[in-house]
């Protein structure tokens, strides 16, 4: 059973990815441009503790929502929305997460998939607006 994150540790992730705003966003160009991939980008993430984000508890993560998930996804999107889209599609997968879910049932050719697929699609978007003005490509 997953256990329910105190609001000040989901508050300190939100504000750790706030707090990575400039530095991630100082390499997003370069990657676009050379459409290499960040490495540079994620072990910040990882130091940080923004990877484990929805892994339950019991295995060693935040366990938190998808719903505190977007909140993070949206300010490392005001840095680089690439490493937010990212995120938005592996967010620490678990037998419980609701993304597993979504693929197990994509790849089994099932119709129906969760209810919290809207709360990912939201939270891509905002990552690509918040970081849309910063792009050369945003015209």
């Amino acid at each position: 059973m997953t256990a329910v994150l105190q609001p000040p540790v989901a508050e300190q992730r939100i504000a750790a990815a706030r707090a990575l705003v400039d530095d991630l966003a100082s390499r997003a160009g370069q990657h676009d441009r050379e459409g290499s991939f960040p490495f540079e980008s994620f072990r910040r993430l990882h130091e940080t503790g923004l990877l484990n984000l929805t892994i339950p508890t019991e295995f060693g993560g935040d366990g938190l929502g998808l719903g505190v998930t977007r909140r993070v996804v949206e300010q490392v999107g005001r840095g680089d929305a690439s490493v937010a889209l990212e995120l938005t599609g592996n967010p620490g997968l678990s037998r419980r997460n609701p993304l597993e879910r979504h693929y197990r049932d994509v790849l089994c050719s099932r119709v129906h998939t969760p209810q919290d697929d809207s709360i990912l699609a939201l939270a891509g978007k905002a990552a690509l607006a918040a970081a849309a003005p910063s792009h050369e490509w945003a015209g």
